[in-house]
């Protein structure tokens, strides 16, 4: 059985190796290339299919660490996105969420759930389209600024 402690170690371990293999890599692919990063996704990757087989039982660590790489996934966007498509924050969060909710649990969650995402899609858009409108602009800013890491 796979244990906290095990999991622990390998990401470590992994995250060694990754060290030592960037050294040998040149330009914006070294520059780019996060230790941690891919460390932590070969750990859930390998645990993710090894609770799918059955033989892992604690969906929890997987789920943490899936998290953690959607959360790097957001902020990798956000900081690359321009400042009129960050309106798009919340549908493009909770879309990452619920792909790592179907990545161990399978589409077991009501059509409401996938509708509901849609429709925010669409609610976000409408109001990109409109962004220079007065009004909405003062609430676009709004949203923008709520993360705005001060």
């Amino acid at each position: 059985m796979i244990n906290l402690f095990q999991i622990f170690f390998s990401i470590t371990i992994l995250f060694f190796v990754l060290v030592g293999i960037k050294q040998f890599l040149k330009g914006k692919t070294k520059d780019k290339f996060c230790a941690i990063c891919i460390a932590v996704s070969i750990t859930w990757i390998g645990l993710l299919i090894v609770y799918w087989t059955g033989l892992f039982k604690d969906n929890t660590i997987v789920a943490i660490l899936i998290g953690q790489s959607s959360l790097g996934i957001f902020y990798i966007w956000e900081k690359k996105a321009r400042e009129s498509v960050k309106i798009f924050r919340l549908p493009f969060l909770l879309s990452l969420i619920l792909t790592d909710y179907t990545l161990i649990e399978g589409i077991s969650y009501s059509t409401s759930v996938i509708y509901f995402i849609l429709v925010l899609w669409i609610f976000f858009v409408v109001i990109y389209v409109f962004r220079k409108n007065v009004r909405i602009r003062k609430f676009v800013k709004k949203m923008v600024e709520c993360c705005k890491k001060w």
